[in-house]
């Protein structure tokens, strides 16, 4: 059995019904938001400062890049693990109220199944429907399988917008907060890191935005769903799909004027949310001419099923190779392009891996550092594979020299935070997998798209790059933070980073560099 098949065989609109799998994806964002923090705070990742501007965190950070966590480990009592205690206690308050009402659906619509088959036996037609599409509708009394779910929908809005200081208001209110400002900020209003991440992780959630439209117009507009086909292809679809992509697009353009026009990369990034509506067009047109085929009317469109595929296969690689560059190169920081003939000033795994304190002071110079590190020789491996050199010209590094001032070469940033390497490459190599998912549209016998189980299951693994997204975007604007990014400068300095006592003049030494700072950081969950 292929894996068309499977989900051919997969009844997932009768298992989960489509205003429920909106709803169940935003548990899923939920726990996976409280997980990202749970776990950048296990890694000693200043969440705290990267948000909210606020302090360092209590027994996140140690200036000694080998500190065993074992013996250091976050207080639990800190702000940061209040906030995602919080978080996890808020999915499970939504998830509950999630399930409890969808067994309401399914009790309500198998009570009144049994019901619809008892009359048929005493002679009534009218109850041999069947099953609605959209799972929204009841063979006698359509209203009996709307009223639950919109039911549901309303409850989950009173617990957003409750009033009361329960269930966590400060979180639920942060969070009206940042979305207000992500939908209705202006052009010249400030951006933070912040209003970044939320608007980067709403552009996972787009195609929740699609299924949203498309439940609120099945539980208000067609309730009988004897015209479910229009709910799908209405136009209020892509516009609600388009809706994150536009504010990370806002965002940039003012990141772009509050630059002083100046930043040309800020536009470079709007672009890159740019390409995304082409895709949304066009997918939306393909819709239409397939729900066109199903009722043996004629497409009256400009293109052919033939071209639109074409379309939709030029503009959906554009936007997932690009997106996966600037995941790597811009959002991660990872890759350096290193012009013909420079040496690099990148360091080995043992010395620029472990945790990064932003409030450590950077004393000496890089060559300094690199000096005392290596012995004189400050080598590394790019990835290319080529042995780069400081500069000596002895040897054999002299014929390296001579080769690399022939092509550009690309080696990863010298400053890591997490310890193991390897995680960064697993990383790169996940992050393209997931961007390119759409591939699977390619293969003939696994059209999983055309299922809702298969679009379920395409909405979780972007959900889970995003996750993954998250982890390596904070630890990269921290390393930014700290003043480690600009590697490439020769008077560029650090501390901390050899295992032992900073490099640079004793009077500027740190006292107890393996102590963990502690500062007050109360005042940002106000």
């Amino acid at each position: 059995m292929d894996i068309g098949n499977i989900f051919e065989e997969w009844d997932f609109s009768g298992t989960v019904p489509l205003p429920y799998r909106v709803l169940l994806m935003g548990c899923i964002g939920i726990f996976a938001w409280a997980s990202n923090l749970h776990i950048l705070s296990y890694l000693r990742v200043d969440v705290s400062n990267l948000l909210f501007s606020s302090p360092p965190l209590s027994g996140v950070y140690t200036n000694h890049p080998r500190h065993s966590r074992g013996d250091k480990v976050v207080n639990k009592s800190t702000a940061l693990s209040a906030l995602y205690r919080s978080i996890y206690t808020l999915g499970v308050a939504f998830l509950f109220m999630v399930l409890v009402n969808m067994w309401m659906y399914k009790w309500v619509v198998a009570g009144s199944s049994n019901s619809g088959n008892n009359r048929n036996k005493g002679g009534n037609t009218n109850s041999s429907a069947g099953v609605i599409r959209g799972g929204m509708g009841l063979p006698d009394n359509t209203r009996a399988g709307i009223i639950v779910p919109i039911i549901g929908y309303l409850t989950i809005l009173a617990m957003i917008f409750l009033p009361f200081n329960i269930l966590f208001k400060k979180e639920r209110y942060r969070f009206l907060r940042s979305m207000n400002k992500a939908l209705f900020s202006g052009f010249k209003s400030e951006v933070l890191f912040a209003d970044v991440i939320l608007a980067d992780i709403l552009t996972s959630f787009a195609r929740v935005f699609g299924d949203l439209a498309v439940a609120l117009c099945l539980m208000f507009l067609d309730r009988t769903g004897t015209n479910a086909d229009a709910c799908y292809s209405s136009i209020l679809v892509p516009i609600m799909t388009s809706i994150p992509y536009f504010i990370r697009l806002r965002q940039c353009l003012s990141e772009y004027i509050e630059s002083n026009y100046t930043v040309e990369r800020h536009l470079m990034n709007a672009l890159k949310y740019a390409s995304a509506f082409p895709v949304i067009i066009v997918s939306s047109m393909q819709k239409a001419s397939k729900a066109a085929s199903l009722k043996g009317v004629q497409y009256e469109g400009y293109f052919t099923d033939n071209s639109l595929f074409r379309l939709w296969l030029f503009f959906v690689a554009l936007n997932s190779f690009y997106s996966f560059y600037w995941d790597i190169y811009h959002d991660w920081n990872l890759i350096q392009v290193l012009p013909p003939g420079s040496g690099s000033n990148s360091v080995n795994s043992r010395i620029s891996t472990g945790p990064l304190s932003p409030g450590t002071p950077k004393i000496g110079s890089m060559n300094d550092m690199l000096s005392q590190a290596s012995g004189g020789n400050s080598g590394s491996m790019n990835l290319l594979g080529s042995p780069s050199s400081n500069g000596n010209v002895n040897g054999s590094n002299h014929g390296n020299n001579r080769t690399s001032k022939w092509y550009y070469r690309l080696e990863m940033r010298p400053y890591l935070h997490y310890e193991e390497r390897s995680f960064y490459i697993m990383a790169m190599v996940l992050d393209f997998l997931l961007r390119t998912t759409w591939m699977l549209k390619l293969v003939s016998n696994i059209q999983i798209e055309e299922y809702e189980g298969g679009v379920f299951t395409m909405e979780c693994l972007e959900v889970l790059r995003r996750w993954i997204w998250v982890l390596f975007r904070f630890e990269a604007e921290m390393v930014k933070r700290a003043g480690y990014s600009d590697a490439m400068s020769p008077t560029h300095s650090i501390t901390g980073l050899t295992g032992g006592s900073p490099v640079g003049d004793a009077d500027n030494n740190i006292e107890g560099s393996d102590e963990i700072l502690m500062e007050d950081i109360g005042s940002w969950q106000k």
